[in-house]
């Protein structure tokens, strides 16, 4: 979480950045009962992934939808549609 928030106020660190030239992966973790995050995590996924391709041909993706099991919780197809991994991702 703490990288989380370190990337969503805009302060990641150049350790961060270096971290994308040798990454092989993402693992994207978000609370799928937070409706009103959705569009900041989309954005702040689709940060990640650019910056992360400009360095990396191949990148192995997870995206991790926390708390499932509350009643609130978005189904995985709403997330991908929400998301829009499709685009994202190809």
């Amino acid at each position: 979480n703490n990288q989380y928030n370190n990337y969503h106020n805009n302060t990641i660190s150049r350790s961060y950045r270096q971290c994308f030239d040798t990454s092989q992966g993402l693992i994207f973790v978000l609370d799928s009962s937070k409706y009103d995050h959705i569009d900041t995590a989309r954005k702040d996924l689709q940060r990640l992934l650019q910056q992360m391709t400009s360095s990396s041909q191949e990148l192995s993706v997870l995206i991790l939808a926390n708390k499932q099991d509350l009643t609130n919780a978005m189904s995985a197809s709403d997330l991908s549609q929400i998301l829009d991994l499709q685009q994202l991702l190809h």
